[in-house]
């Protein structure tokens, strides 16, 4: 697993973690679309150099590869299946913006991006037809060798990304299973999200809650049983897909991840 494994830079010492187990990064910093813009751009890009830089480590004191990093894309407001033409737009420019700032800036590909869904907003009959155009056009000048992976946040169930993914059939077009997300909205056990989303999942999101709300809590910390969680990917998600702890406490994530023998 440790060479799929990344650590999200919202844990507590991210970057410091990132170099001493030997992991990747996944970048978070953007959020919030605001730190792509001005003068505010400068001062997070500042912020993301200084955590690459010290998540390298000895890696390159030892010849390894580049530093592996995934891309967090902004969400707040955005929604790619909105039904006022002028909030769809914007979060294509949203989109497109991240994307030339992880593509060309970072030398980042592959991009987390939120399926923007809202229960009692948008019917799912609707969101389904319009994120599949959405995401057809998005991905119609991207680079062969980008993928941007679709993650569930309020979803109740699987099926609807599966169908999007499946619909929109394009390689590059990936899903994110945030299983502390579904462990939060949705009734249905996490095998089930696995099984259902499996075939098209490009990356995971993993930490857990009490299942009343979204904690990102460390690994063995909720009602989710992990170790079942964890074979049940073995299971379900190609070996390529890749993982990032999402928990506040990396430590004891990673720690807990140690014991079970998945970091050898």
């Amino acid at each position: 697993m440790r060479k799929r494994l990344y650590i999200a830079s919202v844990s507590q010492d991210a970057a410091l973690l990132a170099a001493e187990y030997g992991i990747g990064l996944e970048l978070d910093h953007y959020c919030t679309a605001e730190n792509m813009d001005g003068p505010m751009a400068e001062q997070v890009h500042q912020q993301v150099q200084a955590e690459m830089d010290q998540a390298a480590g000895e890696r390159r004191l030892t010849g390894e590869k580049q530093l592996p990093l995934i891309f967090h894309a902004p969400f707040n407001e955005l929604h790619p299946a909105a039904i006022d033409p002028k909030v769809k737009a914007v979060a294509h420019e949203r989109y497109q913006q991240a994307y030339d700032l992880a593509k060309e800036h970072y030398q980042i590909h592959k991009m987390i991006v939120h399926s923007g869904y809202m229960p009692y907003v948008y019917y799912k009959v609707w969101h389904h037809e319009k994120s599949v155009e959405f995401w057809k056009q998005y991905m119609e000048d991207k680079s062969e060798d980008f993928t941007i992976c679709l993650e569930n946040v309020l979803e109740d169930e699987p099926y609807m990304l599966a169908k999007i993914a499946e619909e929109v059939a394009h390689p590059n077009v990936k899903l994110c299973l945030d299983l502390g997300h579904a462990n939060c909205m949705s009734s249905l056990p996490a095998e089930e999200w696995l099984r259902i989303m499996g075939p098209y999942i490009g990356h995971l999101h993993i930490h857990n809650n009490d299942g009343t709300h979204d904690q990102h809590n460390a690994l063995p910390e909720g009602t989710l049983d992990m170790a079942k969680v964890l074979e049940d990917m073995d299971r379900y998600c190609e070996k390529t897909a890749t993982i990032t702890i999402e928990s506040l406490d990396g430590r004891a994530s990673l720690e807990w991840l140690d014991r079970q023998g998945y970091l050898k």
